[in-house]
């Protein structure tokens, strides 16, 4: 199946990789020899410091290696770590870490390493025995995608608290794996992160978030053609504990920021998916700030009958497009979610940060106003200092209106275009601006 015959296939059924979801048995990419052939733990962390750019440590099908103890493993650039996980039936060697102290990293992963074909399992405990009263959140993650390019195929990632797979760096690609029991973040995307991050083709298990954005600009991920099943809770949390299964942050620096400003990230990109639930009731995602670029969720197919929850956006509500996805086990097609907004780029002043653009005398205003498709733009209105300065039924051409600083006190103003669409649902994209004349 191609991409290009997608548009009326929801759900990770839609799978056109060619490999199976989750790896494993029939994933062709296996690597059955390397470099370095390493058994125990002493030959594992020796071939890892001799390991050169474009070599493989590989990992003895039937080991199990114990590291425990051993944080932050460093995979150096260049290097692939593999195992045979899905070759012959093989299930692929085991890493495994049974102590690590709190917040510890369990593999860090340099430029363009890879990480193929391996069980790597932690410290903690599966979902159902989670007791924090009894053991404290220890924080653990498995993988670290420090570098730019890290791949992490065909693996199985399981008991770690904090986060399966960690990005903090542009281009990581996290697929055909088989995440479960990471009580928190299986899939992460933190400080460093881009939205260049792509997620596919993986079974994740999950009670708190299944992939969370840290939110901060230039932040988000694609995540296409995945399972995302909802665990039932432990017996230690509240029985019907809801969360919320994609999830992007509002970015911290700028929400504590005055005046506040809610910023989810850059691009997000959700389609293709398959929600499963298993557990109570949980809204499918959401989005806690305004992307300062897009987010889009099409062609899922989400576990919950009602579209309330789905995927959805707090207050203000701006540059983010849910449409095309099913719902329940009935599969009833909504074609326009209720939180589809119109989108507003900024390019004059520049996209919102944490820190006012300084501004002085006049400047013209330049920004992208669009709508999804059968929709229409009813009206865009600018205000500056709480000033209205223009409203029409389209957006302005670039330069159109000008801003005069010099009408303005000294200090801090915000900038907020508003929209409104041919079903009167409004969207609000803001700017803070230091004028200094």
């Amino acid at each position: 199946m191609s991409i290009r015959n997608l548009d009326s296939v929801y759900g990770a059924e839609a799978n056109p990789t060619g490999d199976p979801i989750g790896g494993g048995a029939g994933y062709r990419r296996v690597v059955r020899q390397g470099d370095h052939a390493v058994a125990n733990a002493e030959e594992f962390l020796a071939a890892l410091k001799q390991a050169k750019p474009g070599q493989v440590v590989y990992v003895a099908p039937d080991a199990k290696i114990d590291l425990s103890g051993h944080v932050g493993i460093q995979i150096p650039a260049g290097v692939t770590l593999a195992g045979n996980r899905g070759a012959d039936g093989s299930p692929g060697p085991l890493l495994y870490n049974g102590k690590m102290p709190a917040g510890a990293d369990f593999l860090s992963a340099g430029e363009n390493a890879r990480v193929t074909g391996l069980r790597i399992k932690g410290p903690d405990c599966n979902i159902e025995e989670i007791n924090y009263d009894v053991v404290p959140r220890s924080g653990v993650k498995a993988i670290v995608a420090r570098g730019p390019g890290v791949e992490v195929d065909n693996c199985e990632i399981a008991n770690f608290h904090h986060s399966g797979v960690l990005v903090q760096n542009r281009n990581a690609h996290i697929h055909h794996c088989f995440i479960h029991d990471v009580h928190a973040y299986p899939v992460g995307t933190g400080g460093g992160a881009h939205w260049s991050t792509l997620i596919e083709a993986n079974i994740i298990h999950w009670i708190w978030h299944c992939v969370a954005g840290h939110g901060h600009p230039g932040d988000g991920y694609e995540a296409r053609y995945n399972l995302i099943i909802r665990r039932q809770t432990p017996k230690s949390w509240a029985e019907n504990y809801t969360s919320h299964a994609w999830d992007v942050h509002n970015y911290r620096p700028a929400s504590t920021a005055k005046p506040r400003r809610l910023i989810a990230g850059d691009r997000i990109s959700i389609h293709h998916n398959t929600m499963q639930n298993t557990g109570p009731t949980s809204r499918s995602g959401l989005f806690r700030g305004v992307p300062r670029e897009f987010a889009v969720v099409y062609n899922n197919w989400f576990s919950e009958s009602n579209p309330e929850m789905g995927v959805r956006q707090v207050e203000p509500k701006g540059n983010v497009w849910v449409y095309n996805n099913v719902y329940g086990p009935e599969k009833a097609l909504i074609p326009v979610g209720e939180d589809t907004t119109a989108r507003v780029l900024f390019r004059r002043p520049a996209p919102p940060t944490e820190n006012p653009e300084k501004v002085s005398g006049e400047f013209a205003l330049d920004f992208e106003v669009s709508v999804l498709p059968g929709l229409q733009v009813k009206r865009v209105a600018v205000e500056v200092g709480g000033r209205e300065l223009y409203a029409a039924a389209r957006a302005p051409h670039a330069g159109e209106v000008v801003v005069n600083t010099r009408e303005l006190a000294n200090g801090i103003q915000e900038l907020v275009v508003v929209v409104e669409d041919s079903r009167g649902v409004v969207s609000r994209q803001a700017v803070t601006l230091s004028v200094e004349n």
